[in-house]
C-alpha cells in the first residue's frame, strides 16, 4: 500500500515536477525488487480503472518468492550477505504468516502470480551464488513465457546485492548494463 501511495502521488505530481508520467519506472533491489514486482502486478490489475503503467521494472537479487524461505535445506548453505535464515524472518516478518503457507496476502509473493501477460518490461539481475538466483531467473522465464520483455543478466560467482558494496569491475559492468537497458527503456539513449 505504501508503494502504490508512493507512485500514485509520483503520478499525480509529474506534471508539476517536469516529469514525463509515460517515463517512469520502478525499481529496487533484494526486497525492493519484490516490491517493485508487487507494485507492478498490482498496477496492472487497476489498468482498467485507468492507473497508469510503469515503463519499465529495474530489479536486482529481487525477492520473489516465499517459499524459498520455507525450505529449510538451504539454511546451511552459505550464501554470503543474505542467508536462508535472514529470508525465513524477513518473508515472515512481511506475510504475517509462515513462508510457504499455502495462502498468503492476495498480491503479496510476485512468483505465486498466475497471470503475467501485459506486464511492463522487466531487467532482472542476479548474480549465481544469490540465494535468490532461482527464483529469480523462474520468474524471468515466467515472464518470457507470458510475452513480457525480460532480460536476465546473470553474474557467474556473485553474491547477494555484490553491485552495491563491489567497486570490481564485474560490478561496474553489471551496473552499465541495467542502465543502458533503462536508458533504451526511458527512451534515453
Amino acid at each position: 500500500d505504501d508503494c502504490e501511495a508512493a507512485w500514485n502521488w509520483l503520478v499525480d505530481h509529474a506534471g508539476e515536477r517536469g516529469i514525463d508520467p509515460s517515463r517512469i519506472a520502478i525499481g529496487g533491489e533484494s526486497a525492493g525488487g519484490g516490491l517493485t514486482a508487487m507494485l507492478t502486478n498490482r498496477l496492472h490489475d487497476k489498468r482498467d480503472s485507468g492507473a497508469l503503467q510503469p515503463a519499465a521494472q529495474w530489479m536486482f537479487c529481487p525477492m520473489f518468492d516465499d517459499r524459498t524461505a520455507a525450505d529449510r535445506r538451504l539454511d546451511d548453505e552459505r550464501h554470503p550477505l543474505w542467508n536462508n535464515r535472514s529470508n525465513l524472518v524477513g518473508w515472515r516478518s512481511f506475510l504475517g504468516t509462515e513462508p510457504g503457507s499455502a495462502t498468503v496476502p492476495e498480491g503479496s509473493v510476485p512468483s505465486r502470480r498466475d497471470d503475467l501477460t501485459g506486464l511492463a518490461p522487466a531487467w532482472i539481475g542476479s548474480g549465481t551464488v544469490d540465494l535468490f538466483y532461482e527464483e529469480d531467473a523462474a520468474y524471468a522465464r515466467a515472464l518470457a513465457d507470458a510475452g513480457v520483455n525480460v532480460t536476465l543478466d546473470e553474474v557467474p560467482g556473485a553474491p547477494h546485492a555484490f553491485e552495491a558494496i563491489s567497486p570490481a569491475p564485474v560490478a561496474k559492468e553489471y551496473l552499465a548494463r541495467s542502465e543502458a537497458w533503462l536508458a533504451g527503456k526511458l527512451g534515453c539513449q
